[in-house]
C-alpha cells in the first residue's frame, strides 16, 4: 500500500507533485480509487478512534498496519514531498570546485 508501484502512496504522491496544481484532496481521492477493495486500506470513517472517524474521506485514509489501524491525513502530504532544490543552490552546487559535491547533483 504504501510502496507499491502505480498504486502505493508514495508514487501517487509523486505523481501528483508533478502535476501544474497539486491538491491534497485529488492525491487522497487517487488513493483511495487505486487501492479500493485492498483488505488492509480502509476510508478514515472505519476507525476504532473517535477522532479519526471525523476527518472526511477526501482528508486522509487509513491503513490496517499489524499493529493496528493508522489514520494519515494528506493536507500537507504534497509540500513535505517537495524536495526540489532552490534554483540559487543548485547553481552554487554546480560552480563549487570540490568534484564529489558536484557529483551529489548533477545537471
Amino acid at each position: 500500500l504504501i510502496e507499491a508501484k502505480t498504486t502505493g502512496c508514495f508514487d501517487l504522491l509523486d505523481e501528483e507533485s508533478k502535476l501544474p496544481t497539486p491538491q491534497a484532496e485529488h492525491f487522497t481521492i487517487e488513493v483511495h480509487k487505486r487501492n479500493k477493495g485492498h483488505p488492509r486500506f480502509e476510508f478514515p470513517r472505519k476507525s476504532k478512534l473517535r477522532s479519526s472517524r471525523e476527518i472526511r474521506d477526501d482528508e486522509g485514509f487509513l491503513i490496517q498496519h499489524f499493529a493496528g489501524g493508522v489514520v494519515y491525513t494528506t493536507a500537507q502530504f504534497i509540500e513535505k514531498n517537495n524536495d526540489a532544490l532552490h534554483a540559487s543552490l543548485l547553481i552554487l552546487i554546480q560552480e563549487c570546485k570540490n568534484n564529489f559535491i558536484k557529483n551529489l547533483f548533477p545537471k
